[in-house]
């Protein structure tokens, strides 16, 4: 019974370290999302450079994919983020204003599902 209890510590710490681990890689993306609302910007006032823009889109969409978690939550801003991103970067791409405003609405979805993750923690 000892060994039982024993084990079901050492498994809950481990699994409390797991989660935390994939809570705190979803808090550092307050960086990329500034990024890409920073981007969305100069676009909207008649700069941005869509090859810069790209390339940190690239890297924002590499962070999301590394990211292995059973959280629903978690993988609901994944998903969201994700298609938001690949989106805006067509949309920025032919300048098309009906992708802009689609991808707008992932977007609110991401940061709405984001938050509530950073609240819990």
């Amino acid at each position: 019974m000892k060994k039982l209890i024993i084990a079901l510590l050492v498994v809950s710490v481990f699994l409390s370290g797991c989660l935390a681990n994939t809570a705190t890689e979803v808090l550092e993306f307050d960086n990329d999302i500034e990024n890409v609302r920073q981007h969305t910007i100069s676009f909207a006032t008649g700069g941005g450079d869509f090859e810069k823009f790209s390339e940190e889109i690239k890297e924002f969409n590499g962070k999301l994919d590394k990211i292995r978690s059973k959280d629903e939550k978690v993988n609901a801003f994944i998903e969201a983020q994700r298609k938001a991103n690949d989106l805006r970067l067509e949309a920025f791409r032919d300048m098309d204003y009906d992708k802009i405003n689609e991808s707008t609405g992932y977007q609110a979805r991401a940061l709405e599902i984001y938050y509530d993750i950073k609240d819990a923690n």
